[in-house]
């Protein structure tokens, strides 16, 4: 449990005014709500809406260039089906907030939990997980966290994007024959200009495979997969972890243990991070990248495979760095209902000075001189007054107050970003967020 220290007010520093406003709708899968699932509710709603999402099950959810707020409500998240956005034009906006997204178990596609796929505008994603399916069987592999294609303005702040397990065994009527899965990817980026702020990525662990009866041969477990791969794309990552899924393991029965007629390898870890294909360019803060392990076994005869690299280089031009190890941050609720005010909490080095900015618009603006993304529009100058200074366990809690919604107006949507300001001077971004309000 983090611990809030220190209690300021704090005023919204403004620095957008052109607010957009439009509708809300709610849903709620028990009924008492203007829909009971999300899809219908997206199909109606027109750019600028809101739709607040009730704890519950749902289906899947497809946003085709519509700009709109999906905000789960309440203590525990919504459970959805499978997640894609698509074909944002650079003028629309998607968020997504609050939600426990999950891949479908039947074979064949999407092949991920959350897709975000040829977006010019903003797609934000806060306070989500995204889990693949595990696989089931021959033919039924297992589902990635997400994948993110030909997407220019995609940041997730306090996601999980978890890959599933893959499967294994023995074939019924071949016993003498092994078959695993490897896991699948927590994260694939393609084309895309990404930021993970406070991620978990992490690929599925790789199925097992099982001998009862002995043909002699030499075979490999299945290679673990990467926890997070990409792909001639800018990726950013603070705060964040990214681990590789474990290898393919063996099981033997006594009788082939015994016989020695085997030689096997399990399967090697899967990498924390691995760039492919066309070049790429990273840049880290306080994140944490860690080969998975080689897949187990329980007879000598098997030879054990290499763990995972932290970091796998396979596409030529590629660079990484890194601008710090510690990554400051913040958590902001994403929903405030009949309310103005919010409990903010700051968390980073201790004697830091923090700065709050607002803005009613938002961006992607890589700013290595401080050690982040900037997602608002305007330039990056911390506001006149701090809100406070970080205690000596490097923490502060605030008070937020952001202006009341104007008369008539059913919501208004702000995009928030502390500065953390040292003792020398320097500046470090912290989490990018936003806040909607709706009566």
């Amino acid at each position: 449990m983090k611990l809030r220290i220190g209690c300021s007010a704090l005023a919204v520093v403004v620095l957008g005014l052109d607010v957009a406003r439009a509708d809300v709708w709610t849903v709620n899968w028990a009924g008492g709500a203007h829909f009971t699932d999300i899809q219908p509710a997206i199909q109606a709603a027109a750019d600028g809406d809101v739709i607040v999402v009730a704890p519950g099950d749902y289906g899947a959810i497809q946003v085709i260039d519509k700009d709109l707020r999906i905000l789960g409500a309440g203590a525990q998240r919504p459970r959805t089906g499978t997640v894609s956005i698509t074909n944002l034009a650079s003028s629309r906006v998607v968020v997504l907030a609050g939600l426990d997204i999950r891949a479908p178990l039947p074979a064949g596609p999407p092949w991920e939990a959350l897709s975000i796929l040829n977006c010019a505008g903003p797609v934000r994603v806060q306070g989500c997980d995204a889990l693949g399916a595990d696989g089931t069987g021959v033919g039924v592999g297992p589902k990635s966290g997400a994948r993110i294609a030909m997407s220019g303005d995609v940041i997730f702040s306090e996601c999980s994007l978890l890959g599933g397990n893959g499967s294994g065994g023995a074939l019924p009527n071949a016993p003498w024959y092994g078959w695993s899965q490897s896991g699948a990817r927590g994260v694939m980026v393609e084309g895309s200009a990404v930021a993970l702020y406070g991620a978990l990525v992490k690929a599925g662990i790789s199925g097992t495979q099982t001998f009862w009866s002995c043909n002699c041969g030499c075979a490999a477990g299945s290679d673990g997969a990467p926890g997070a791969q990409v792909d001639g794309s800018l990726f950013v990552a603070a705060g964040s972890s990214a681990y590789g899924g474990r290898g393919g393991s063996y099981f033997l029965s006594s009788n082939v243990c015994s016989g020695g007629c085997f030689l096997e390898f399990t399967g090697r870890g899967g990498d924390g991070l691995y760039f492919v294909g066309a070049p790429s360019t990273g840049a880290f803060v306080g994140a944490d990248f860690a080969g998975g392990p080689a897949g187990i076994d329980n007879c000598s005869n098997v030879f054990t495979g290499p763990s995972g690299r932290t970091y796998r280089n396979h596409a030529p031009g590629s660079s990484v760095a890194r601008y710090g190890t510690l990554a400051p941050t913040m958590e902001l609720p994403s929903l405030l209902q009949g309310a103005t005010a919010a409990q903010a909490s700051f968390f980073g080095q201790p004697g830091d000075l923090v700065y709050l900015a607002f803005d009613a618009a938002t961006s992607f603006n890589l700013a290595l001189t401080h050690r982040g993304v900037w997602h608002l529009t305007s330039p990056l100058i911390p506001p006149p007054s701090p809100v406070g200074t970080l205690g000596p366990n490097g923490q502060l809690a605030a008070s937020v107050s952001f202006p009341p919604l104007p008369a008539g107006a059913p919501n208004v949507t702000w995009f928030v970003q502390p500065i953390f300001v040292n003792t020398l001077g320097a500046q470090t971004l912290g989490t990018p967020w936003s806040t909607t309000l709706v009566p």
